[in-house]
C-alpha cells in the first residue's frame, strides 16, 4: 500500500514526467485483514456482489509483531477518518512533524494544527511537489504557504523528479504511510487508505529517505516568496476558488 499506482511512470518510464519518487509499504500479520475487508467493501460498493468468509481471512504467522493502525476513507463513509488521524497526531507531537506530499490543500483545522506546532517551537518540515503534475493543484497550493512561512513552517519544493510519495511521521514514534494526499479531495472525495504505524525503527527508516528528499529539493523563504509577480498570485488565489472540487 502507499502512492504507487500501475503505470509506466510510476517506474519513471515516461520521459515527459521523468524520475518519480514514490513510497510503498509492505504489511504482513493481521493488519492485512484489515486491508482485506477494507477491499471486499469496496469491491461490494462497486459492484454490489457480496464476498466473505473465513478463507479470505486465513491465519497469520510472524516473528515480529508491532503495533498499525489501517485507516481507510472514502465517500461511502459519513467520517473523514484520515484527516481525523492526521489531525490528532500533529497536535500530539512534541518534537517535529514532517510531511511529504505532492499536492498540499488542506483544511481550516490542518492549517491551524500546523500553525500552531510551528508557532510552539516545533520543527515543522513540509516537501510538495516542485515539478507540477497537475498544474491547477500545483497552484492552488501555493495560496497557503505564505501563511504556513510567517507561522515558522519549512517548506521545501522537490526538484529531482515528481514527487509523489505520501508519508507523515511524528517525532520519532509514528510513521504513516499510505494513498492520501494532504487535501481536501483526499480527505472528502477519493478513496484512500493510510497505514499508521508505531514504530521507532519504521520513522528513521522514513527520515533517511526525508532528509534526502530535502537535499534534492529547493527552501521557500519568506521574504523571496512575498516578492512572487502579481501573475503568480493571481493564478493561486484563481485555482485556490476551485481546490475544493480538484
Amino acid at each position: 500500500m502507499g502512492g504507487l499506482n500501475i503505470g509506466d511512470e510510476y517506474l519513471s518510464r515516461d520521459a515527459k514526467l521523468g524520475f518519480w519518487r514514490d513510497t510503498h509499504l509492505k504489511l504482513e500479520g493481521e493488519a492485512v485483514h484489515t486491508l482485506q475487508s477494507i477491499f471486499l467493501n469496496d469491491w461490494y460498493f462497486v459492484t454490489r456482489q457480496e464476498v466473505q468468509g473465513a478463507c479470505y481471512f486465513p491465519p497469520t504467522f510472524i516473528p515480529q509483531v508491532l503495533p498499525v493502525q489501517i485507516v481507510g476513507d472514502g465517500p461511502d463513509s459519513n467520517r473523514t477518518s484520515v484527516l481525523q488521524g492526521f489531525f490528532q497526531a500533529i497536535t500530539m507531537a512534541k518534537h517535529s512533524v514532517s510531511i511529504e506530499s505532492p499536492y498540499f490543500i488542506p483544511d481550516d483545522s490542518l492549517m491551524m494544527a500546523l500553525k500552531t506546532a510551528a508557532l510552539s517551537g516545533l520543527d515543522v518540515r513540509l516537501i510538495v511537489q516542485g515539478i507540477p503534475e497537475q498544474k491547477l493543484t500545483y497552484w492552488a497550493m501555493h495560496s497557503y504557504f505564505e501563511e504556513l512561512l510567517q507561522a515558522g513552517v519549512k517548506i521545501f519544493k522537490y526538484m529531482k523528479g515528481t514527487l509523489h510519495a505520501k508519508i507523515f511521521f511524528i517525532d520519532n514514534h509514528l510513521a504513516s504511510v499510505g494513498s492520501a494526499n494532504m487535501d481536501i479531495r483526499s480527505f472528502l472525495l477519493d478513496f484512500e487508505i493510510c497505514a499508521f504505524v508505531y514504530d521507532q525503527a519504521l520513522v528513521e527508516s522514513l527520515k533517511i529517505d526525508f532528509e534526502q528528499d530535502i537535499n534534492e529539493s529547493i527552501e521557500l523563504i519568506l521574504k523571496t516568496f512575498q516578492e512572487r509577480p502579481v501573475h503568480e498570485r493571481l493564478k493561486e488565489s484563481s485555482a485556490r476558488l476551485f481546490s475544493p472540487a480538484l
